[in-house]
C-alpha cells in the first residue's frame, strides 16, 4: 500500500502542488494583509483602506485559464470608499511565460470579471491583478510597442493597454526578503523561490528550521510551518532526504499529531548545534548588566561611607564587590533568560529535560523558572 500511494503522490501536478501551498498560505488574513501591503508599496499604486480586506470567494479563472493561474480574490476599498477586487494570480509556469501570453491570459481574466458584473446587472467592479511569479528566470514585461514594432505609435491607441503589478520572486533579492517584517509572508517567499531550487538547503533550511521551531501547536503559525514543511517535502529531494535523515519518515505525516512530533525532533536537532550559542549570548547579557548594577552599587556606597580622603578606596572596594556580585547575579540571569526562552517555545518540555539540557539540577530548573 505504501507502495502505491508514492506512485500515487509523484503523480500529483507540480502546479498543482504550489496552487494549494498559496491557496492554503493565504487563509491566514494577516498574511494576505502582508502580501497585498507589500504589493502596494512595491507600485505606484496609491495605498488602500487595509482594514476593509476581506476574502472573497468569487473566481474568474475559466478553464482555459485553470492551467495557468492560480486565483486568489480579496475585495478592499480605497481610501475614499470605492470598492475593489484585488485578485492575486499564482503563475507557475516554469519558464518565462511567451511573449504577449500573459498578456492575453490578463485581457481574459478581467474580461470574465467585467461578464459577471454584467450579467448581474451590477455596478462595474475594478480588478487589480497581482501576478506573483516563482519561476526559473526572471518574467519579462512585454509593452504595446514590444508586440508590435513595425506599427506607428499613432496606430498603438487601438489596441487595448492596462496595468497589472507583478511580484518577481527570481529577482527579490534576498536581503530583501531577509528584512520582510512579517516573517510568515518571509517563510511563504522564501519556499516559493527556493523549493525547486538544488541549493535549497544552503539558502533556505536555516530559515526553515528558525521558524518551525518558533511555533507551537495551535498557534497562527503552526498552520503555515505545517503546509510549508509538506509542500517543501513534495516538491524538493534534498529537502526530504535531509528531513527523512532526521527521521526516518516513509511519507511525510499528514496528521497535526504526527507534525507536532516532527516539529519537536527538529527543533531539538537545531537546539542542539544552537544551544550553547544562545547560552552564551544570555550569560554574557546578564553579566554585563550585573557588572553595571554592581558598579554603581559600589560607587555609592563609597561615596557615602568614605571621607574625602578615603573615597578613592571606597569606590575600588565597593566596585570590586560589585562586579563579583554582579557576576555571580549576571550568570543566573542569564541562565533564568536562557531557561525561559526554551520553555516559551517548548512548552511540552518535561523540567528533567530541561535539566539534562542546561546541565543543572531539577530543582535549580525550576526555581530560575519561578523568578519574577
Amino acid at each position: 500500500m505504501a507502495k502505491k500511494a508514492r506512485v500515487n503522490r509523484s503523480r500529483v501536478p507540480r502546479s498543482s502542488t504550489h496552487d494549494h501551498y498559496v491557496r492554503s498560505a493565504f487563509q491566514q488574513e494577516d498574511l494576505a494583509l502582508a502580501f497585498f501591503q507589500y504589493a502596494f508599496e512595491k507600485s505606484s499604486c496609491p495605498s488602500l483602506n487595509w482594514e476593509s480586506l476581506r476574502s472573497n470567494s468569487d473566481s474568474y479563472v475559466d478553464e482555459e485559464l485553470r492551467q495557468h493561474f492560480t486565483d486568489i480574490c480579496f475585495t478592499c476599498h480605497t481610501l475614499s470608499g470605492q470598492p475593489l477586487l484585488i485578485s492575486l494570480l499564482v503563475e507557475h509556469k516554469s519558464q518565462d511565460p511567451p511573449k504577449g501570453s500573459l498578456r492575453v491570459q490578463l485581457v481574459r481574466y478581467l474580461s470574465n470579471a467585467e461578464e459577471k458584473n454584467l450579467k448581474n446587472k451590477e455596478p462595474f467592479v475594478l480588478t487589480i491583478p497581482i501576478v506573483l511569479y516563482h519561476g526559473p528566470r526572471a518574467m519579462t514585461r512585454y509593452s504595446k510597442g514590444d508586440l508590435y514594432p513595425d506599427y506607428p505609435e499613432a496606430y498603438l491607441s487601438y489596441t487595448y493597454d492596462f496595468e497589472f503589478m507583478v511580484i518577481d520572486l527570481y529577482q527579490a533579492p534576498e536581503e530583501e526578503l531577509q528584512q520582510l517584517p512579517k516573517e510568515s509572508l518571509k517563510i511563504l517567499f522564501k519556499a516559493l523561490k527556493y523549493g525547486r531550487d538544488s541549493e535549497l538547503l544552503s539558502v533556505f533550511w536555516v530559515d526553515y528550521l528558525t521558524f518551525v521551531s518558533s511555533t507551537s501547536e495551535g498557534g497562527q503559525l503552526s498552520h503555515l510551518a505545517t503546509i510549508t514543511t509538506q509542500y517543501l517535502f513534495l516538491i524538493s529531494k534534498p529537502f526530504k532526504a535531509r528531513l527523512k535523515s532526521m527521521k526516518q519518515y516513509s511519507t511525510f505525516p499528514s496528521k497535526e499529531e504526527n507534525y507536532m512530533e516532527a516539529v519537536e525532533m527538529i527543533a531539538k536537532f537545531w537546539y542542539k548545534g544552537k544551544f550553547k550559542e544562545l547560552k552564551r549570548q544570555a550569560i554574557e547579557e546578564g553579566r554585563a548588566e550585573g557588572r553595571a548594577e554592581g558598579k554603581a552599587e559600589g560607587k555609592a556606597q563609597g561615596k557615602a561611607e568614605g571621607r574625602a580622603e578615603g573615597r578613592a578606596e571606597g569606590r575600588a572596594e565597593g566596585k570590586q564587590e560589585g562586579m563579583e556580585i554582579g557576576i555571580k547575579e549576571g550568570l543566573e540571569k542569564g541562565m533564568e533568560m536562557a531557561l525561559k526562552s526554551f520553555q516559551t517555545k517548548h512548552p511540552s518540555m518535561k523540567l528533567e529535560e530541561l535539566a539534562s539540557l542546561f546541565d543543572l539540577e531539577v530543582e535549580a530548573v525550576k526555581r530560575l523558572l519561578e523568578r519574577k
